[in-house]
């Protein structure tokens, strides 16, 4: 999802990780909510279940396409160093290749999604509303994911910021 100085894209384990543990927590919440008000049962589980492997799946195969696009993409470029002229006037040029390969991507993802959940739902194997709402939030919990980073990124630069004066007094 994110270069790396060699060229090649790297696999976003840290956002998979938090994207998997917001999901699980979710899942276990909708199940939980499901006992109190004593409709719990097994296609609860599966369906909370399932939102929360499809939403973790959805977000892989996602970074899966762009990094293959990006990937693409800079394979054509070669290996020589390029100005920032020279890499925008790139990065320009080869914009709609990208998009056209994520547009392409996105509607093999939600055809997929839709075959599954509309095969799940009809099975009867699966609570709908319990896939759903496990389904649905993956964003905001990537955006949590990063939100948070950031403030412990910061706060590591902090900490390492007073360690250092505290070394030089």
């Amino acid at each position: 999802m994110i270069g790396t100085n060699d060229g090649k894209t790297r696999f976003p384990a840290t956002e998979t990780a938090v994207l998997a543990i917001g999901e699980a927590l979710l899942a276990a919440v909708v199940c939980l909510v499901y006992f109190l008000l004593g409709k719990f049962s097994f296609p609860v589980l599966l369906g909370a279940l399932l939102g929360a492997l499809l939403a973790v799946g959805n977000f892989l195969l996602l970074t899966l396409s762009v990094n293959r696009a990006v990937d693409r993409i800079l394979s054509e470029r070669g290996e020589g160093a390029m100005s920032e002229e020279e890499s925008a006037d790139f990065a320009a040029a080869h914009q709609g290749q990208v998009a056209a390969a994520v547009r392409f991507s996105f509607l093999l993802r939600m055809l997929g999604l839709a075959a599954i959940l509309i095969a799940g739902f009809l099975s009867g194997w699966f609570d709908a509303l319990a896939t759903l709402i496990t389904l649905l939030p993956w964003r905001a919990f990537l955006s949590l994911g990063g939100i948070l980073g950031k403030k412990t990124a910061q706060n590591g630069k902090n900490a390492d910021r007073i360690r250092k004066e505290d070394q030089n007094e």
